[in-house]
């Protein structure tokens, strides 16, 4: 059943018919004139309009392509004004391209193939403007039987590629692409390369070079990732990840965003993180696609521990958490700080106060269960302390002024040889001092009583030392502090006490 549009139509176009009678002007007039667009427009669906497209090319396309051989001739000069405009205009135009190429005997595969000055060449520069101002645009509208795409011509616009409808005619094109390939997932992110890219398996043996320089910055990745936004694709998930994805501050950001999925999907804690954390689970394929995470090794010096301590920061993790800490963390000025950092870290976790450590201070406080994760600081003393817990606590405390014969447990060797009785003269000095006794007295006043005193700061005493650097022998103790003014026969009274 027609309708009254389409009827309305077919009173318009029944002059137009052969076996009517009519002159030139008025069949111009047809094809110049708004009078098929008020038709057009009042069409009450897609389909009617495209049935209304297809009389007015079969029936009034003779007489555009009539007036532009005029003009290929010289009768003419220019197009009719009006020839362009509206919606007969876009018809006129899709008539006139395809009349250029059907008399010039390209087919199908040539098409894609023409040049951007194709259309300017064969005067039709009007008709392409009308049909979206690109030679691409005109032929794919011209030619919706071959279904053709931008992507499939020698020089796709650049500004097809750009901007948000830029991404979206990518997505569509790689997808395509891929559909072409008929590649799984799998081997999607395993195989792909920028030469899968080159591949001119599209249509008319098109590829995709330019899009993937131009949307992606030559990034097969990011082109796939964009395409396939269902699969919920990360960069790491690929065999190789652009060292770049690594570096600077937004590397550091992707390294978190990979290392914590890493441990999500193993199911670990912080706990079990910092306790198993090695190499090896950032090098096997636990990520999805079989992927690893070794670039992020490799940005971060293949350090697992600096790894974790950048994935997870709000758990303020310290190397020295790690049962994985180095000697090399240890080492030189960097070490030294990095001991000192620990060392009175430890004692304020234990709640032992600096003053408290000369006496209280242990060896057992450095593997201390209720240290945090696995922090152990029995290598650091061993490494940068020569296994002295006293020398560390000196070092870590310079504001104490802290010496070693302030400490109940002194460094071995401190009182021993030439250093150790120099060592020996300042303590017992330092205790006479203290007690402020007259020198010229002290074979009256010192006694072995008086070594045991913890009189010293912090609590110390030199009853270790008078045993084992002067086997009790009050004499040569004081002698030693005050060489040349004493003699033996002086302590003769104190000797025993």
């Amino acid at each position: 059943m027609r309708t009254d549009n389409i009827s309305s139509l077919e009173q318009v176009l029944e002059k137009q018919q052969p076996e009517h009678q009519y002159d030139l002007s008025e069949r111009i007039h047809f094809v110049t004139s708004d009078e098929f667009d008020g038709v057009w427009y009042a069409a009450s669906s897609d389909d009617e309009r495209s049935i209304l497209s297809e009389q007015y090319k079969e029936v009034l396309g003779p007489v555009t392509v009539s007036l532009y051989e005029d003009i290929l001739d010289g009768t003419r000069k220019k197009f009719l004004d009006g020839t362009f405009k509206g919606e007969h205009g876009v018809l006129n135009s899709e008539v006139l391209v395809r009349y250029r190429v059907e008399k010039d005997g390209l087919t199908k595969d040539d098409i894609p193939n023409l040049p951007a000055t194709y259309f300017s060449k064969q005067k039709l520069t009007r008709a392409v403007l009308t049909l979206n101002n690109s030679h691409i645009q005109a032929l794919i509208t011209t030619f919706p039987e071959i279904k053709l795409k931008p992507y499939y011509f020698r020089s796709v616009p650049q500004s097809y590629w750009k901007g948000r409808q830029g991404k979206k005619h990518a997505r569509e094109a790689t997808r395509e692409l891929y559909s072409i390939l008929n590649w799984s997932a799998d081997e999607i992110i395993k195989k792909t390369t920028a030469e899968t890219f080159d591949l001119n398996i599209l249509p008319f043996g098109a590829n995709l070079e330019s899009m993937l320089s131009h949307v992606y910055g030559g990034s097969p990745i990011d082109a796939v990732i964009g395409a396939f936004p269902e699969l919920n694709l990360k960069p790491y998930y690929f065999p190789v990840v652009p060292q770049s994805y690594w570096k600077g501050r937004k590397g550091k950001r992707h390294a978190k965003e990979a290392t914590r999925e890493l441990f999500e999907r193993l199911g670990w804690d912080i706990e079990q993180i910092v306790n198993n954390t090695n190499q090896k689970v950032f090098l096997e394929g636990n990520m999805p696609f079989d992927s690893n995470l070794s670039g992020i090794l490799n940005a971060f010096n293949k350090s697992p521990i600096a790894v974790v301590i950048n994935a997870y920061p709000e758990y303020n993790l310290k190397p020295h958490y790690f049962p994985l800490v180095t000697q090399s963390y240890w080492s030189g000025p960097e070490g030294k700080k990095h001991a000192r950092e620990a060392l009175r870290e430890a004692f304020d976790i234990l709640g032992i106060r600096p003053e408290e450590l000369p006496q209280k201070a242990s060896r057992r406080h450095s593997s201390d269960s209720r240290l945090p994760y696995a922090m152990n600081l029995n290598g650091m003393l061993s490494h940068v302390y020569k296994n002295s817990l006293t020398n560390a606590i000196i070092d870590a405390y310079p504001e104490m002024d802290f010496k070693p014969h302030y400490f109940s447990r002194v460094p071995r060797g401190y009182w021993s040889g030439p250093d150790g009785l120099r060592h020996a003269a300042e303590a017992t000095r330092e205790m006479v001092n203290i007690l402020e006794l007259p020198i010229d007295d002290l074979p009256k006043l010192v006694s072995s009583r008086t070594f045991n005193q913890s009189i010293l700061p912090y609590g110390g005493n030199l009853s270790s030392m008078f045993k084992h650097v002067f086997n009790r022998n009050l004499g040569i103790a004081i002698m030693n502090a005050y060489p040349e003014r004493f003699t033996q026969d002086q302590f003769s009274i104190n000797l025993r006490n």
